[in-house]
């Protein structure tokens, strides 16, 4: 009877284990192609990763998250478009995916702004390569004194009229002051489980 009853508890756990999987694998986003014949296909490269990381953020720009400004019954789809700023601090696999998914219309909105905490990086120098303005923060050579917050708010909320930012990858501590800025206007689009594998230097 004993071995009966540990037989059954083996079963059960195992199928538990099963059900929590395709529990998982029916939420998370698709990360495969198929391959011929609905075989094994391959893994898809970065494009639209920043869609897939984040969908929040496609659902953000179109509106969905922020009823008073919708209209009812509207898509979101020709609402003015959103005003991004992205927030990285190395060589922004993610901002160029978001960049790139807005190009291809899969995102209703605009990067205005690249903000980092190093005055030269790989997202850096492709926001300069497309003509997208880029802030340095913390800034220890300011000359108010504040690491530059408070032209960084200025940029933000004045020169550029930002809706949204977008944290992707941003390894500094992000100030009480912008975070009070954007009430339910910041998304955080770190992939991975915290704070077991935030990576060196992270925040969160």
């Amino acid at each position: 009877m004993a071995q009966h009853e540990v037989l059954l508890r083996g079963q059960c756990r195992r199928r538990r284990v099963r059900q929590s999987i395709q529990r998982t694998a029916a939420t998370a986003p698709q990360r495969w192609s198929r391959g011929p014949s609905g075989g094994p296909g391959r893994r898809t490269g970065n494009a639209g990763r920043g869609a897939q990381t984040c969908p929040r953020l496609a659902a953000a720009a179109a509106g969905e998250n922020r009823g008073p400004d919708r209209a009812p019954g509207s898509s979101g789809a020709s609402e003015k478009k959103k005003r991004l700023a992205v927030f990285v601090s190395g060589g922004g696999s993610n901002f160029r995916a978001i960049h790139r998914a807005i190009h291809e219309g899969r995102i209703n909105a605009s990067v205005e702004l690249v903000v980092s905490d190093k005055s030269a990086c790989g997202a850096v120098d492709y926001a300069r390569e497309h003509g997208i303005a880029t802030v340095r923060y913390p800034d220890k050579d300011a000359p108010a004194g504040d690491a530059g917050l408070g032209r960084l708010l200025a940029t933000l909320r004045e020169e550029r009229a930002i809706d949204f930012v977008v944290l992707a990858g941003y390894l500094k501590m992000v100030p009480p002051e912008v975070v009070r800025a954007f009430p339910r206007g910041m998304l955080n689009m770190h992939p991975a489980l915290l704070p077991a594998f935030g990576g060196k230097g992270y925040y969160g």
